[in-house]
């Protein structure tokens, strides 16, 4: 599911690329949030369900911690991104860079041998 998030994530942020209108650039973000919303929830349940209740605390911080790190570390890539490029090609770049990543985490988990609907 994760994977299909990058890829849905690539694909609502393109618009962004060809555009400044704010309805669209309203609309592709909101489309960034939904598919947040679903990719965080799906990746909750799998986590319930994968690790043992004991230790069910740890690795739900330790998620948090490396995700929520990952916000401003963002944030100042992006600013970097935007200063040396500008609004235009930085636009382009994060919808490829997400397509690519998409790309290599669906070779990665067919060379895994993890199919759809598999437990574990």
């Amino acid at each position: 599911m994760f994977v299909a998030g990058l890829w849905a994530w690539a694909l609502v942020l393109t618009p962004m690329a060809f555009t400044s209108d704010p309805v669209v650039m309203a609309v592709s973000w909101s489309g960034v949030g939904a598919v947040g919303t679903v990719v965080s929830v799906v990746n909750t349940l799998g986590r319930i369900a994968a690790a043992p209740p004991e230790a069910l605390g740890r690795v739900v911080g330790l998620v948090s911690l490396v995700t929520d790190g990952a916000v401003p570390a963002g944030a100042v890539v992006g600013g970097y991104a935007l200063g040396a490029w500008g609004a235009r090609v930085t636009g382009w770049v994060v919808p490829v860079v997400l397509g690519v990543v998409a790309g290599v985490g669906a070779v990665a988990l067919r060379g895994s041998g993890r199919r759809r609907g598999a437990e574990g």
